[in-house]
């Protein structure tokens, strides 16, 4: 069963990421893609990525499914914007503002923390560094602890499970 398992968010550049720290990684986005989102309503796409061994190595096909995995999630949470145009519509709108007028919004709007827009990955390109690891860890970091804040999560009872102080009973002739 998935679980959150607490990323490491202060890689530097004397660090060196391994096998289990990306296999974290993707398992964390895995998590909140198909735990925490659909808890709230939300649905993002997601494309499984196969646990890494010491015999593979990620290639650039996997990096790059994993920014896509990482950036749907943002994009279904409006929390990073691709460069784009918001045009008011003909109505009337008041103060210093025109109807149909067009507003260039920023590259990012950091809704609930410092969300970091991800990258493509190329075959004969560089390996991922510190700050592509942080950029993963933060992100997910950054989305998880705004979910664990919503009521839809908070109050979600994995299926099987019992809490401190729920009373429970058990039909007479089952013991």
């Amino acid at each position: 069963m998935l679980r959150w398992i607490a990323p490491k968010i202060d890689w530097t550049r004397n660090d060196s990421q391994n096998v289990n720290d990306f296999n974290r990684q993707t398992n964390n986005v895995e998590y909140i893609a198909t735990v925490v989102m659909p808890l709230l309503g939300i649905y993002p796409a997601f494309t499984k990525i196969v646990a890494v061994d010491l015999k593979s190595l990620p290639l650039a096909s996997v990096l790059n499914t994993l920014e896509d995995n990482i950036s749907e999630i943002g994009r279904v949470l409006s929390l990073a914007y691709p460069n784009s145009n918001l045009v008011l519509q003909q109505a009337p709108v008041a103060g210093n503002f025109s109807s149909a007028q067009t507003f260039n919004l920023p590259t990012r709007l950091p809704l609930i923390g410092d969300w970091r827009l991800g990258k493509t990955w190329y075959p004969e390109g560089s390996a991922p560094d510190y700050t592509d690891v942080n950029r993963w860890e933060n992100n997910m970091k950054l989305v998880y602890d705004w979910a664990k804040r919503q009521p839809a999560v908070i109050l979600a009872k994995p299926s099987g499970t019992f809490h401190t102080g729920q009373s429970n009973f058990l039909p007479r002739m089952v013991i």
